[in-house]
């Protein structure tokens, strides 16, 4: 799933043209973006305490267990990730067409 979205966005943002190590850097850096607004979403959907069970979690690193927490407290993941991947890719079409001009 993940690459049939990485590869729409490269297509839809006319990157796919690319070479193919630039745009395995691209998408490192659109998914570091995407991961980042994800997180700060969830973030404002938890509650203090779940921000205290969670911020343990984060200060160590520990992906699996951010993971399981994450799924277990937030059942709206998907929603969220989808839409802030239509956001990022909106926003991103709209500065390039802005560019192409």
């Amino acid at each position: 799933m993940a690459n049939v979205v990485q590869e729409n966005i490269l297509k839809t943002l006319k990157l796919d043209t690319l070479p193919h190590d630039k745009q395995q850097a691209i998408i490192k850096e659109m998914s570091d973006i995407i991961n980042e607004r994800v997180m700060n979403r969830l973030w404002l959907e938890l509650t203090p305490a779940q921000h205290d069970q969670l911020t343990p979690l984060l200060d160590a690193g520990n992906d699996q267990a951010i993971s399981d927490f994450i799924n277990k407290n937030i059942p709206n993941l998907p929603d969220v990730v989808a839409d802030e991947v239509a956001k990022y890719k909106q926003e991103t079409t709209n500065l390039l067409s802005d560019f192409i001009k």
